[in-house]
């Protein structure tokens, strides 16, 4: 028979390396496996709050996929997650506001505490791909943060139990 599914909703708030910003980030996750041990692909989509840049601000919202090796134990799991997907660049409040969509790929990992119906837990990510947003007169850039920590919520919601 074949292994297990679970569908598992997965969110995340986290804060970002300098300069100073943070995310919002919402995804599904599928998963098969008979043991601890399980493989999975996801599908997320995360909103990066506005930063200051010059006179207006720049916006992120990136759409990644992701394939996942999780470990389970009786009330700790911990996740791998290798993403990639595009990040839309924005600006807003500038005199000419333009709109980028540049590649992304990056590592995650969590340990979370497993709940009755939730699991809570940590989540960091890093990236090696370097973007920055400029001003047209080019005279202010910020860096898109590459690091982040935050706090992660996944909800099960469903399995098919074979």
């Amino acid at each position: 028979a074949p292994a297990p599914l679970e569908l598992t909703l997965v969110s995340a708030a986290s804060a970002a390396a300098a300069p100073a910003g943070g995310d919002l980030e919402l995804g599904l996750r599928l998963d098969r496996g008979r043991t601890r041990w399980r493989l999975g692909a996801a599908a997320l989509l995360r909103h990066g709050l506005a930063g200051a840049l010059g006179t207006g601000e720049v916006r992120t919202l990136s759409a990644l996929g992701a394939a996942s090796i999780r470990y389970a134990a009786t009330r700790w799991q911990t996740t791998l997650e290798l993403r990639g997907g595009a990040m839309r660049l924005a600006g807003s409040g500038f005199e000419n506001n333009q709109v980028d969509w540049l590649p992304w790929a990056e590592v995650a990992g969590s340990l979370s505490w497993v709940g009755r119906r939730v699991a809570v837990g940590l989540v960091a990510s890093g990236t090696p791909v370097s973007h920055r947003a400029v001003t047209l007169d080019r005279m202010e850039a910020r860096d898109i943060p590459r690091f982040r920590l935050g706090l992660t919520v996944t909800i099960p919601l469903w399995r098919n139990n074979r």
